[in-house]
């Protein structure tokens, strides 16, 4: 973790920890696991008491916490069934060589594992050990069910896009094109990490599953638009799905898929 971004996640903890309303926090993101390096976003996970009140409380900080990183460019928040989030951007003069974004997470000690699911963390202050042993119960790993949940979401998504792909490609709409193809190139990317055991959501660090030949196919789905690209990326999602041990349920969705990639392809 360089100098400046740990000074920052010590002064939050630190303010954090005189605030009776707020039980404990933890890091989690790249700067816990081996991904760590300069461009790295500072992800902090902040538990409340729980009380609607106390949550309240504790969101109430919010700006105070970004202050103590500087001066912020921006911001958004948004939320979810029991968190609240703020993201914020700070500028390169002070995050030198990209800037910084830091992402505040809060919730009720009771739905801290809604926060970040299935993320490393280290955890920064736990007032009474509660927090360690909520986070514990998350696990690491997602479980099966979810996963094969997910997949089949994928499966779906994946035929709309690429429909929409080859309609693209035959009109010679090449930005339309382009845009769904990143969007199959998601879905890769996804079953590429999930063959090895891990999640991606997007493209970030995506290549470290994907071997040098998958990089090529990739790779030249941003530069070759063409109807044999949504094809090379077709196979290459499903030569990922061959390699995963689905249950006979997942399995027979996965068949279906087969069958319909034909008929559209």
């Amino acid at each position: 973790m360089a100098v400046k971004r740990a000074d920052v996640v010590r002064a939050i903890a630190e303010r954090l920890a005189a605030e009776v309303s707020i039980e404990g926090a933890y890091l989690a993101g790249s700067l816990v696991n081996e991904f760590a390096d300069v461009f790295s976003d500072i992800d902090l996970g902040i538990a409340s008491l729980d009380s609607a009140v106390a949550l309240e409380q504790a969101y109430g900080l919010r700006h105070e916490l970004l202050a103590m990183a500087g001066e912020r460019l921006t911001y958004i928040e948004r939320g979810w069934e029991h968190c609240q989030m703020i993201a914020a951007l700070f500028g390169k003069s002070e995050f030198p060589p990209a800037g910084l974004e830091i992402d505040l997470v809060f919730s009720q000690l009771q739905h801290v594992t809604e926060q970040m699911p299935y993320t490393a963390y280290r955890v920064l202050f736990d007032r009474r050990g509660a927090l360690a042993e909520a986070l514990r119960k998350m696990g690491k790993v997602r479980p099966r069910q979810e996963i094969e949940e997910e997949l089949g979401s994928r499966f779906r998504s994946y035929l709309f896009a690429l429909h929409d792909a080859v309609k693209a490609c035959e009109r010679g709409d090449v930005f339309q094109l382009q845009t769904q193809l990143e969007v199959l190139r998601g879905h890769v990317f996804y079953a590429a990490a999930l063959r090895r055991g891990a999640e991606v959501y997007g493209p970030k660090r995506a290549y470290r599953f994907l071997s040098p030949d998958e990089q090529q196919v990739v790779q030249e789905s941003y530069t070759v638009p063409v109807r044999e690209t949504i094809e090379r990326l077709s196979q290459l999602f499903l030569n990922c799905l061959g390699e995963l041990q689905p249950s006979p349920q997942a399995q027979g969705e996965l068949e279906r898929f087969r069958g319909s990639l034909r008929e559209l392809l």
